[in-house]
């Protein structure tokens, strides 16, 4: 996989530096009304991302979810992809790439009748519920790397998290009360320093990555296009990562 980082060197001057590493992608469904993941799939690094948009809206149709729009980040913005959700009378929200609307020839048009339409607006503005819960596997359950080699013990850890978010999720749709991270555990359970000492008292601490456990050891790439419904009329909206 190719990555960037961008730092200063010692004159203070901005540096992009290109960097090549192995890992798995995860690509998801998220459903948008209720913040739930209705669709996962694991894959190498290498995968072309927009390749696997029609296993996941299959999925998705499936389990019968009243989709209406799908939307998903540019690495979807393919050609068949928004002639599979035409076909199955859906409004597309992929985000498109520039080279599809500023290009000088008359195609263009088709294009740019998409992005004025509301379905797609609606779409864009729902993205971040997707990147938000990507967030959260990365920061609260230890997904930014691989725990184990291999992609299927990577599909066990991606699978465990994505189950793990969703009862988070139950809990709060069902009950209101919602789980915060860090959480604060008293210094009387976390023990004391020399000389009695209370060690850190109410002191946040991660309860993903603690002492004596062993981050993964291969980094892993987040793919952005989880499949959200969005309430927008009759229908909902799909947002794919």
């Amino acid at each position: 996989m190719k990555g960037s980082r961008t730092f200063r060197d010692a004159q203070g001057r901005k540096v992009k530096q290109t960097e090549y590493f192995l890992g798995y992608k995860a690509h998801c469904g998220l459903n948008a009304e209720s913040g739930l993941i209705t669709s996962l799939i694991v894959t190498p690094g290498n995968v072309h991302d927009g390749h696997q948009l029609p296993q996941l809206l299959q999925r998705d149709l499936a389990q019968d979810i009243p989709l209406s729009i799908v939307s998903a980040d540019r690495g979807y913005n393919d050609g068949d992809n928004h002639f599979l959700l035409q076909c199955e009378g859906l409004h597309s929200a992929i985000r498109l790439n520039d080279y599809r609307t500023q290009k000088k020839d008359p195609n263009k048009q088709i294009w740019l009748e998409l992005k004025g339409t509301a379905e797609y607006q609606a779409g864009l503005q729902e993205r971040y519920k997707i990147e938000r819960k990507f967030g959260e596997a990365k920061q609260s359950h230890g997904l930014r790397r691989c725990r184990y080699v291999g992609l299927l013990r990577y599909g066990l850890q991606a699978l465990l998290t994505a189950i793990a978010l969703n009862l988070k999720r139950m809990v709060k749709l069902l009950t209101g009360v919602a789980f915060k991270e860090p959480v604060r555990v008293p210094a009387c359970v976390r023990g004391t320093k020399a000389g009695g000492q209370r060690k850190g008292d109410w002191q946040g601490v991660q309860t993903t990555e603690g002492p004596g456990r062993t981050r993964g050891q291969g980094p892993t790439h987040l793919y952005r296009h989880p499949t959200t419904p969005l309430a927008l009329g009759e229908g909902v909206l799909s947002l794919i990562t």
